[in-house]
């Protein structure tokens, strides 16, 4: 296997800062994209603040591959001159490390390009029009290395880490976040340290670590952000055991320590600090309920309301999720045998009617975004 060498003529020539020593050879740089060559068929595109993502793009004798994209038209048309200074070949596969709504428009522009987009399975019950998905892991031989894609689920149920063995790079998205606030808020701790997890078998000391904003970091800085997050989430749960309300939480000098670890002397404002506590209780701190499993077969299935739509219920691994179509999937977390809480989300909910000698369905209540709706099911 190829390995990054950090010799010291290599670094000399290094100008992309990134933590700990890790940084990439510099091609070009302005104000926009940063090109930055790793290898003959592998380059870092970094995007500037307020720009884009970065991008990576992977040729091969015929074709290349990008992997993420801008949303806003600037940036596009910013990375495509960036792009032919690089290559001339055709863009014909496009990965996306996640389906954020937001990004639907990055999606289009794939498309646009004429480029199959890659995409995890759950991403196709959002916006993007993924042409080719897969559902837990994915080797890609369309360029001139092999190309690794593996599903996690941390800020998002469709993210994707994309390794690179030979040129020993990984994309991580929106896993690791440098000087912001975490956002594990979809898998939890549990699934951000099933993803770090995950990168300790795919890295080793040389191994670069791209996030999907701000520079690259090494393995270490990831590892770090676990047990800061960790730490954070300690932190809230002794405050929150306190019965201390989230106002008294968001001015606590060890709450505020703990958030110094990803934001630096930034201090974010108190209701960025607030929403951060709720959601931390939302995900890690929600009581449970175990619920037979006989429960969860009759809950699954597609409802019907009249004004939402089709909302779809999906037993996966003894746990039950629900999503919109072109929503999200979101995890429900038993309360009780009938009430469910929505994971990640502030206050919302959902409860089943279950079918009575006058009702034939079951049929559910759903409290989202400050409303309730009904449902009843329709298969």
């Amino acid at each position: 296997m190829n390995k990054l060498l950090f010799t010291p003529l290599f670094l000399a020539l290094l100008v992309i800062p990134v933590q700990d020593g890790v940084a990439l050879d510099r091609a070009t740089t302005d104000n926009s994209y940063t090109v930055s060559k790793i290898n003959e068929q592998l380059y870092l595109l970094s995007g500037s603040l307020g720009h884009g993502p970065n991008v990576a793009l992977s040729i091969s004798e015929s074709h290349a591959l990008i992997v993420d994209g801008p949303r806003r038209e600037a940036g596009r048309l910013d990375l495509m001159q960036k792009i032919r200074t690089i290559t001339k070949l055709p863009i014909e596969y496009a990965v996306i490390p996640d389906g954020d709504y937001v990004l639907r428009d990055r999606s289009l522009f794939f498309d646009h390009l004429g480029a199959k987009v890659i995409a995890q399975e759950n991403a196709a019950f959002g916006f993007t029009p993924s042409q080719i998905r897969f559902k837990n892991q994915l080797s890609l031989g369309l360029t001139s290395e092999t190309i690794e894609l593996h599903h996690i689920s941390v800020n998002a149920h469709d993210d994707v880490i994309i390794h690179f063995p030979e040129s020993n790079v990984i994309f991580v998205g929106n896993l690791y976040h440098a000087n912001s606030l975490p956002a594990f808020f979809v898998g939890g701790i549990e699934g951000l340290q099933s993803a770090v997890e995950l990168l300790d078998r795919l890295s080793d000391e040389h191994t670069v670590i791209v996030p999907r904003f701000g520079p690259a970091v090494p393995l270490a800085a990831v590892r770090q952000y676990l047990t800061d997050s960790k730490e954070l989430v300690d932190q809230v749960h002794i405050l929150h055991s306190s019965v201390a309300t989230t106002d008294k939480i968001v001015v606590n000098s060890s709450f505020l320590s703990a958030v110094a670890r990803f934001t630096g002397m930034s201090q974010p404002s108190a209701q960025r600090l607030s929403r951060l506590v709720e959601r931390i209780v939302s995900t890690e701190l929600i009581r449970t309920h175990s619920v037979a499993d006989e429960i969860l077969d009759l809950y699954s299935g597609m409802y019907r309301s009249e004004h939402e739509g089709f909302i779809e219920l999906v037993k996966q691994n003894e746990k039950l999720f629900a999503r919109q179509l072109g929503g999200f999937l979101v995890e429900l977390i038993p309360v009780d045998d009938r009430r469910f809480h929505i994971r990640g989300g502030l206050g919302d909910w959902l409860e089943f009617n279950l079918p009575s000698p006058t009702t034939e369905a079951i049929g559910l209540e759903l409290f989202l975004y400050g409303q309730t709706v009904s449902a009843h099911r329709v298969n």
